[in-house]
């Protein structure tokens, strides 16, 4: 599974003259200064320039999950943002560039197209590699009221996952999430809980433990009743912020 994908996404209505032209609008409320709409969507406060993520298998101890041995070579850069709070790269790996006056003119090749809806935050985000209007991966992006991400859908080929989250109260941090996702004839369901330990000066969480459940199924096999399998990660961030 995707490391980057175990932090979530959003999908809400996009202004209609939006869909007409092509081009979506900048963040609202913003001329000058950080816009914090783009942070907050990923549950980000203050004006944070850079999120960096390191994970670490884990087992269960006495008092929480034990670290283990580093996942990968080196930390993800998971998302960062401009001057303005405009989201540059987000969890999925989506590049995001703007001109001047803050529209956004590509993202991963030349004819990548992104909305945003009413409120100003990215609602669709398409992946295309050439001008035939080919798209290679389609993400929808939904919010609640307080502009928390609760639903992401992406879409590739044959392939389809489908992200919900769940928090409690007014936290900016998921308390849960559920995945699903769909390849061919293979089947895969995560039930993930989150348990977070340290935070900084800004309120945003560097240290949680990762609780994972997975069912898998080959749905092309009657006779393959699923497995079930639990895995423990903590992961660790490092957030760099704009003065």
């Amino acid at each position: 599974m995707n490391n980057k994908l175990l932090t979530m996404l959003m999908a809400a209505l996009i202004p209609a003259f939006c869909a007409a032209n092509g081009n979506p609008p900048a963040p609202k409320a913003v001329t000058k200064g950080y816009n914090p709409i783009d942070a907050r969507s990923w549950g980000l406060s203050g004006k944070v320039k850079s999120v960096t993520s390191t994970l670490f298998e884990a087992w269960p101890g006495e008092s929480g999950l034990v670290r283990g041995d580093e996942k990968s070579d080196h930390p993800i850069l998971m998302c960062t943002f401009d001057e303005n709070g405009r989201v540059t790269l987000d969890q999925m790996d989506n590049i995001y560039v703007y001109d001047k006056k803050g529209n956004f003119v590509k993202g991963n090749s030349e004819f990548a197209k992104m909305t945003r809806d009413a409120n100003g935050r990215v609602a669709t985000y398409d992946c295309q590699e050439d001008e035939e209007d080919y798209t290679q991966w389609h993400s929808t992006f939904g919010y609640d009221v307080q502009g928390r991400l609760i639903t992401l859908s992406t879409s590739y080929w044959e392939a389809l996952s489908e992200d919900t989250l769940y928090y409690e109260g007014d936290k900016l941090w998921p308390a849960r999430m559920v995945r699903e996702e769909q390849a061919e004839a293979d089947f895969y369901k995560y039930e993930i809980t989150y348990r977070y330990t340290k935070s900084d000066s800004q309120g945003n969480w560097t240290e949680r433990e990762i609780h994972t459940k997975t069912f898998s199924r080959c749905e092309a096999d009657d006779d393959d009743p699923g497995t079930i399998e639990y895995t423990y990660e903590i992961e660790v961030r490092a957030l760099e912020y704009w003065e």
